[in-house]
């Protein structure tokens, strides 16, 4: 995490050094949410083996501030090139059973005008990843069986239904041709 913030420092020093109004001007989009969503929290219902309906969701209620926020710097722009850098940050999750570490992902976007009818792009999100490891614990039935709060299975089966972050970087190259 310390790295990245270094490397914010780094790419966006205009930014951090502007007027107030002038940084909000380098801010390209900006989405908050109040929840977690890099990963998949369960929801603690589920019916047991022997068809039993239980709710243990007061195991996945989160300790912590859910927070998710999704922006774009403007580092440079020119009347032929402009570059971008997007940032991604989770606050993470924190339940009795499902913790989720904070997550910050980085990425990038290049438009370069190659004529006044031709626009080329390059987007990468989330392409610099650090954070949101899962940790899940299991609960433990009457006999200390553990077993899988979230599903009901057997904790040894329910390991392949464990995941961990879910946020994939992504990448694509635009082709605009305007004629």
């Amino acid at each position: 995490m310390r790295f990245f913030i270094f490397l914010l420092a780094l790419i966006i020093p205009s930014t951090l050094k502007a007027e107030p109004r002038d940084w909000l001007n380098k801010i390209d989009y900006l989405l908050a949410e109040d929840r977690h969503t890099v990963s998949r929290v369960w929801s603690g219902r589920f019916s047991a083996l022997n068809g039993d309906q239980y709710d243990v969701a007061h195991f996945y209620l989160s300790k912590r501030l859910q927070f998710n926020m999704r922006t774009a710097f403007t580092i440079s722009e020119t009347s032929r090139l402009r570059l971008t850098v997007p940032l991604h940050y989770d606050h993470g999750y924190d339940a009795t059973l499902y913790e989720a570490t904070p997550y910050l992902g980085l990425g990038f976007i290049g438009q370069w005008a190659v004529s006044d009818n031709l626009q080329l792009g390059l987007h990468v999100h989330d392409g610099l990843q650090s954070g949101g490891k899962v940790t899940e614990r299991p609960c433990h039935d009457g006999f200390s069986r553990a077993f899988h709060c979230g599903t009901g299975l057997p904790w040894t089966d329910a390991q392949a239904l464990l995941t961990d972050r879910q946020i994939e970087p992504f990448g694509k190259i635009t082709l605009h041709w305007r004629f």
